[in-house]
């Protein structure tokens, strides 16, 4: 009896195995439709990828990204001016026209270029009222002495002291002027140039402030353009240029000096300044000209814009 236990025991048991291992099987089959299941999912998945966007090609090259403004000028002096004396007289010697002058150059006070000379006055008249002053002076000068010393031991009045030290002042003041006219005498060129005109000639008389010639300063030089309020506007104070001469291949450059604020009432356009330099001016300097022991500016960028 009891072995036919255990028997119908194992059948037992060896059937509920069989059953684990169907079982089993089956949930092996499963994962398996469900892998290949999900394998079909993801090739539907990538067949719905987005298209490729459109692409624009653009050709690069080599262009200024600032537009060309072409205009016209006309050159003018930078400076000029008519030439007097500030005293008068008789024309002793004067330059002629087209002559290039080195201008008066002070700094601090001292005469670093004495500058060329224009022209002359004849210096007899003033050299007597020089000698005249000096003669004065030095007899108010006593005067006041003799008077001081009176004073000191109170044999004089105070009005007296006082007149005689009015006097010496006066009469100083007197030769100073007399010193200063016949220095004046004597007419260097105030800044370098070329005589463009020459109103008296060598004997002639000229009063004070009466012009005797007309100074142009070479270099730098100046162009002035008429433009438009729009261009007006796009021009800025030291912008560069680039300035074509008539003749020459390559270009000069400058920089925008000044501009008019206020439109010409008949063109309705505003004039706008530009300087430069003129380099041409150099040979007209003095072979003895101490403005060639220094360097010569032949060129220049502006670096700010």
């Amino acid at each position: 009896m009891n072995s036919i236990i255990n028997v119908f025991a194992f059948s037992c048991w060896g059937y509920d195995f069989l059953n684990l291992i169907q079982k089993t099987i089956c949930i092996v089959f499963f994962l398996v439709g469900v892998t290949l299941v999900s394998g079909c999912g993801g090739e539907k998945t990538t067949g719905t990828e987005p298209s490729p966007r459109p692409v624009t090609v653009l050709e690069l090259r080599e262009i200024t990204p600032v537009k060309k403004l072409q205009l016209t000028g006309s050159i003018k002096s930078w400076k000029e001016q008519d030439i007097s004396f500030e005293v008068e007289g008789r024309v002793k010697r004067i330059v002629e026209m087209s002559t290039y002058l080195e201008g008066r150059w002070e700094e601090g006070g001292v005469v670093r270029v004495p500058g060329d000379i224009l022209a002359r006055l004849d210096e007899r008249s003033y050299r007597i009222r020089l000698k005249a002053a000096a003669a004065e002076r030095d007899r108010a000068q006593a005067e006041y002495v003799r008077k001081e010393q009176a004073w000191e031991k109170r044999a004089i009045a105070e009005v007296d002291f006082i007149r005689a030290t009015s006097d010496r002042d006066a009469n100083q003041a007197r030769f100073e002027q007399a010193d200063y006219d016949l220095d004046r005498c004597i007419l260097p060129a105030p800044f370098s140039g070329e005589v463009s005109e020459v109103y008296v000639e060598a004997g002639g008389y000229v009063k004070r402030g009466e012009p005797v010639a007309h100074l142009v300063m070479m270099d730098p030089i100046k162009i002035d353009i008429s433009v438009s309020s729009a261009t007006a506007k796009r021009l800025k104070i030291r912008d560069s240029v680039r300035i074509f001469l008539p003749g020459d291949e390559g270009p000069v450059y400058g920089v925008v000096y000044e501009k008019s604020t206020v439109a010409d009432p008949e063109t309705r356009t505003f004039r706008v300044s530009i300087i430069t330099r003129n380099i041409r001016a150099v040979g007209g300097l003095a072979p003895d000209s101490p403005l060639l022991n220094f360097p010569l500016i032949t060129d220049f960028t502006y670096l700010f814009r």
